[in-house]
């Protein structure tokens, strides 16, 4: 099993091209984009679920398996809600799920990934936690973006705190200067 590169030549001319070898389906593996999320109700997360054989080797001809995720514990925790469609056939041996963080911050959740009744398919965990939001920037808005000197005019500027993942903070108060 595994990638290798041939390499044909003739004179001065070469060419190469990836051989991927691969053996039979035994397991599935899940590869998060990242461990935690902020408790935000609006951050997404991704999750590689890949379809491999006895080496780790992605089975790229596998265009066919169906995946399905569900809370591997007593069911969910609070830190990420689930797909809308659950199970996703992969594509190259591979499938994303995109996961939706909550409003919960310090619970994680334990996500099983797995083929429908095969039992000889090896199934897949990922955990996936939720964090307090923590604010990292100020984004400002100006409405209208010009006004005219010595005209009676008015304007609004709009401060929003955002946190680790760019969404807007959901509580808390903060003393801004302008």
């Amino acid at each position: 099993s595994g990638h290798y590169t041939v390499t044909a030549l003739v004179g001065d001319l070469s060419a190469s091209a990836t051989v991927h070898v691969f053996g039979a389906a035994v397991a599935l593996r899940a590869t998060p984009a990242a461990a935690t999320v902020p408790a935000n109700g609006e951050t997404k997360v991704a999750i590689l679920v890949e379809v491999i054989d006895a080496s780790g080797i992605r089975v790229l001809a596998d265009d066919e398996t169906e995946v399905t995720v569900e809370y591997a514990d007593d069911g969910a925790n609070g830190a990420v809600k689930l797909p809308d469609e659950t199970t996703v056939v992969v594509k190259d041996g591979a499938a994303t799920l995109e996961f939706v963080a909550t409003t919960n911050a310090d619970v994680t959740d334990l996500l099983r990934f797995y083929v429908g009744l095969d039992e000889d398919m090896a199934d897949a965990r990922a955990e996936i936690g939720a964090v307090d939001q923590i604010p990292t920037a100020i984004q400002l808005e100006a409405d209208p973006e010009e006004l005219l000197a010595n005209e009676i005019d008015y304007g609004t500027v709009t401060a929003t705190v955002l946190d680790q993942a760019g969404e807007p903070m959901l509580s808390g108060a903060y003393e801004l200067t302008f």
